[in-house]
Formats: C-alpha cells, sequence, structure tokens
C-alpha cells in the first residue's frame, strides 16, 4: 500500500477546556469524516507558538528557603518559609526584576508580604531581595540581619520533597548541590553543616557595601540550564 501524506491545520484555540489552564494542549482532530487509522507514524511540520504559554505552573510554582541563626552559645533556630508563586507568564523583570524593579517585583512582594520574617524571639525582621542582572542575567540575593540580632545568621535555599531536576532554584543558577533537601532540615542537620561548611548556606550581614551581596549566582547551573529559561516559556 502506497505512503499517503495529509496534512493538518491545527489551531490551539480549539482546544478542550481541560487545557486552558495555560499546562496542557488537548485538541479533537477532525478530518471531515475520514476515519483515521493504520497510522504509522506521525510528525510536526512547522508549528508557531508566542508568549501566552506559563512559565510558572503548578509543577513548578513554589520557592523555599531557610534563615538559620547561630547564638553566641551555639544553640541553633531556624525557620522556613515558602513563596508561592501565582500561576501565569513572567519575564524575569517581573518575576525577580533588575536593581530598580526588584522591591515591586512579584517574589519580593511575596517576601515583604511574609507576616512574620522572624526566627524565634529575635528582635527584629530579616530582609531579603532578589534581582536579576539584565545583560548577564546573574541572580542576586542579598539577605539582611534585622538591626539589633545579635549570633551569625545564613540564608539556606531549600529544595522541595517533590522537585524533580527543574526546580526555580535551579533555573535561577543555583547548583542542585547548593540546596537542602526540605526532608533533612533540622537542628542535628544544620549543627552538622555549620561546623563543616557546606555550600549552599549563604552568611548574612547587617550591612553591605554598594554591590555586594549575599550571593550571586554562576551563568549556568550544574545541568547546563542558565537564567535564560525564566524568560521564556518552555518550547519557545
Amino acid at each position: 500500500m502506497a505512503t499517503k501524506f495529509q496534512y493538518l491545520h491545527v489551531n490551539s484555540s480549539m482546544r478542550s477546556k481541560s487545557g486552558s489552564n495555560g499546562e496542557d494542549a488537548k485538541l479533537k482532530i477532525n478530518m471531515s469524516g475520514h476515519e483515521i487509522k493504520d497510522i504509522k507514524s506521525v510528525a510536526v511540520k512547522q508549528f508557531t507558538i508566542n508568549n501566552s504559554s506559563f512559565n510558572i505552573t503548578s509543577h513548578k510554582d513554589t520557592l523555599k528557603f531557610a534563615i538559620v541563626r547561630k547564638k553566641s552559645d551555639g544553640t541553633i533556630d531556624y525557620k522556613r518559609f515558602t513563596l508561592n508563586i501565582p500561576n501565569d507568564y513572567y519575564q524575569s523583570v517581573d518575576l525577580i526584576g533588575t536593581s530598580n524593579e526588584g522591591p515591586t517585583s512579584i517574589i519580593n512582594a511575596l517576601i515583604l508580604a511574609i507576616d512574620d520574617r522572624k526566627v524565634m524571639s529575635e528582635s527584629s525582621s530579616f530582609s531579603l531581595a532578589l534581582t536579576q542582572d539584565p545583560n548577564t542575567f546573574r541572580v542576586s540575593i542579598k539577605a539582611t540581619i534585622g538591626s539589633g540580632n545579635t549570633g551569625n545568621w545564613w540564608f539556606v535555599p531549600v529544595k522541595s520533597r517533590n522537585d524533580t531536576n527543574d526546580g526555580l532554584w535551579l533555573d535561577f543558577g543555583f547548583d542542585s548541590s547548593h540546596l537542602t533537601d526540605e526532608r533533612e532540615l533540622s537542628v542535628s542537620y544544620l549543627e552538622e553543616n555549620l561546623t563543616n561548611p557546606t555550600p549552599g548556606f549563604y552568611e548574612m550581614y547587617t550591612s553591605y557595601s554598594a554591590g555586594e551581596t549575599t550571593y550571586t549566582a554562576a551563568n549556568h547551573s550544574e545541568s547546563g540550564r542558565t537564567t535564560h529559561q525564566i524568560r521564556t516559556p518552555a518550547g519557545r
């Protein structure tokens, strides 16, 4: 039997309601009453996609971190925080922001909205801000100790237990070995790793010189991802 080619024009606006959340694209194909059978292979000849696809979805919409304090008597306290980012398409300037837009970016606004940015009973709240260099796309983090607080402090990016190999911290340029698994986060774990410093514990200070940060990500993570990924949706 001779091979027969049939070209279809598929319009994504015809997708089912179950695919309208920006994650799926389920479509029903109509070939004008002709039955589709004995198909040996299917290939996409050409497609276009615009920036309406979500790049923050239910599979990747949380950012977790911990703030750790070691008091002068050696006692360690910590508190874990979770940012829930609304599912949508974001450009990096909206999600992270540059030094100018940073305070009003989505992530920084969520941090500012945290009711209790404290660890146990310290006297004042810490501050935390993420920014992205518009030229290199490197993400920087500045975590500042609240005034009047004593002891040593660290910012710790935390990996969610359901993160695969493409969590948001990796998209932001963090190395996977610099993430603490939330299942391991405990006082005993911190005691061990703060005694023998491990990558992923970033010391916080009460003040910073101009341009100084707690951490500035490398352009590429271990897996080869770049922070460019947050600028365009998957498949672009």
